[in-house]
């Protein structure tokens, strides 16, 4: 494993990229902390209980604006896959920071595996950190909560998240330019997030179809809550081989293509 690894490399892609991925998971967990602290307040459920309604299902409002394919976590983690994936590959060749590193001993496969190994596990562990929040303070409050289900949810953004951080992997290895890069590995994510946050007007319009142009759509939530395990099963799958392809494709470009030297 180590002849695939490079420390340096390691250390470079933490130097560059742990100020954004803090604040934002900070942020995040914040948020988680404070929504859930408020929705289980005494306050609000003696509010609820005047009303007749029941306490606030956590599992659900933890799926629909977090860890949902249109939630508030997902939508600050595209926006640290897209600027570090770009940072990754494109931006170190467009600056000439990339022929200092093949100057050196350090390979190319150790250089690739390297930042692809810090990439996933920077956001395996921004989710898993988010997760671990929730169900934290959620016990803490005696809240209503699904734990079970959360965990599903929770896989299912660490897959909907290796998905499209494959989709940026692949355009910072595939393009020389930050500018390229950023049309794909950004524009694609950005695009299938509009279109998952305008699926109500959409089907208002009878136009369902567009909805499957979007990689959202193979993370729902709703499947998962509702016990559809034939339905969300085979969309983990779909998520987990479409980053999988476009890691191989990227490292693979990575390996062949000319860089400057």
């Amino acid at each position: 494993m180590n002849k695939l690894l490079s420390k340096h490399v390691m250390k470079q892609n933490v130097r560059n990229s742990w100020k954004m991925w803090t604040i934002l998971t900070v942020v995040l967990s914040l948020f988680i902390t404070m929504i859930t602290v408020v929705m289980n307040s005494p306050a609000n459920l003696d509010r609820l209980a005047e009303l007749g309604q029941s306490p606030p299902n956590m599992t659900d409002l933890y799926a629909a604006a977090f860890f949902g394919a249109s939630g508030m976590g997902i939508l600050l983690m595209l926006v640290y896959l897209i600027t570090t994936g770009n940072k990754l590959v494109a931006s170190e060749v467009d600056r000439g920071t990339m022929s200092f590193i093949l100057n050196t001993p350090t390979t190319r496969k150790q250089i690739i595996f390297t930042k692809a190994l810090f990439y996933i596990g920077s956001m395996i562990v921004m989710i898993l950190t988010m997760g671990l929040v929730g169900i934290t303070v959620s016990s803490a409050v005696g809240a209503n909560i699904n734990i079970g289900n959360l965990w599903l949810i929770i896989l299912g953004a660490l897959l909907f998240g290796f998905a499209i951080s494959g989709i940026c992997f692949f355009a910072s290895c595939w393009f020389n330019k930050s500018s390229q890069s950023l049309m794909v590995g950004a524009g694609l994510p950005v695009a299938f997030f509009l279109f998952a946050s305008m699926s109500p007007l959409i089907t208002l319009n009878d136009a369902e179809f567009l909805k499957y142009f979007s990689l959202n759509t193979l993370f729902d939530t709703t499947a998962i809550t509702g016990g559809d395990i034939g339905g969300f099963i085979g969309q983990f799958i779909a998520m987990f081989a479409i980053g999988a392809v476009l890691y191989v494709i990227g490292i693979t470009k990575f390996l062949k293509k000319d860089l400057p030297l």
